[in-house]
């Protein structure tokens, strides 16, 4: 990212196209070990947009690149964020904090977020970022970890 490229988010007219953009990007390990479905990039892709609040999908750019996503839905008293994906070349700690700072901006309070415990590199990522551990739940596809900030 060069010095001075604007950040730049919005909601997103076209999730599909969005979620596809970074999955078909990954590797099969990503989508056999880290996915939450462990299923095939088209699977997994189907499994993200069949739970994810449509109208509350972000997406932010640097400059012209698309280089994340996140979404958000109201969960009653807390907002949750529903998913996120950060393209692996914007994975970095000059985008990362830019990242963060969006999400804080667009949530008007706590944040609650839940990830399966096989996505180990997205749970550290958040333990960085401040997350907490508040509860694990145990579902068909393995433990749950639900984290606050």
């Amino acid at each position: 990212m060069e010095p001075g490229t604007k950040i730049t988010y919005y909601k997103a007219l076209n999730r599909a196209d969005v979620v596809r953009y970074f999955y078909e990007k990954e590797d099969e390990y990503f989508h056999k070990n880290i996915h939450k479905l462990g299923g095939t990039v088209e699977e997994n892709i189907k499994s993200t947009l069949d739970t994810v609040v449509p109208d509350t999908f972000y997406v932010v750019y640097v400059g012209v690149e698309l280089a994340a996503f996140f979404t958000k839905f109201d969960g009653g008293d807390k907002e949750v964020l529903d998913g996120w994906h950060i393209a692996e070349e914007y994975r970095n700690a000059t985008f990362i904090p830019e990242f963060w700072r969006i999400v804080k901006e667009v949530f008007s309070g706590e944040i609650l977020a839940g990830l399966f415990e096989k996505n180990r590199p997205a749970l550290e990522h958040l333990y960085r970022q401040g997350f907490v551990i508040q509860n694990k739940i145990e579902t068909e596809e393995g433990n749950l970890v639900i984290l606050t900030h």
